[in-house]
């Protein structure tokens, strides 16, 4: 049986805090989860086709107060690529690199890569590649060529 959840209620992801400052916004206003779990899956299986890399999910482990443990700096893996999911848990965190960084407030991912991270709001190849530095000659070309048709077919 469905239970319907109020506003004041305490969040379904048992983060502690009320459902309307949670995840309230991310259920409402026609956002489609599972449109977000396929972004999620694009976003990890293209990671994995294009860079050869490991792809670690920390959406349900990251927090505020342990988020620089998990930079690569700290990993030290060229190797490992780790993505996070908002979700209530986490929220907290999406909400400082947003504030401190000035980025779109309806970014549902994050990608770190060599002590970089990357905003995205959806699943995008092109931004994708943003996350991850040039590999060779060949990228830098690519991207140039990417970037003069994105312009053409503006």
């Amino acid at each position: 049986m469905y239970k319907k959840i109020g506003r004041n209620s305490k969040c379904h992801c048992n983060s502690g805090k009320k459902y309307k400052k949670c995840c309230l916004d991310t259920d409402m206003a026609g956002f489609n989860r599972n449109m977000l779990d396929k972004d999620f899956c694009q976003i990890t299986e293209y990671i994995k086709t294009k860079y050869h890399k490991e792809v670690l999910d920390i959406s349900n482990k990251v927090t505020i107060s342990n988020y620089k443990t998990f930079s690569d700096k700290t990993i030290d893996n060229n190797n490992l690529v780790l993505i996070c999911k908002k979700n209530g848990f986490n929220r907290d965190i999406f909400e400082m690199f947003i504030e401190n960084n000035n980025k779109d407030p309806k970014s549902r991912y994050y990608i770190c890569y060599n002590d970089n991270y990357l905003l995205l709001k959806k699943f995008d190849p092109h931004d994708v590649d943003k996350a991850f530095p040039f590999e060779n000659e060949q990228d830098i070309v690519e991207d140039i060529v990417a970037d003069a048709y994105d312009v053409i077919e503006d």
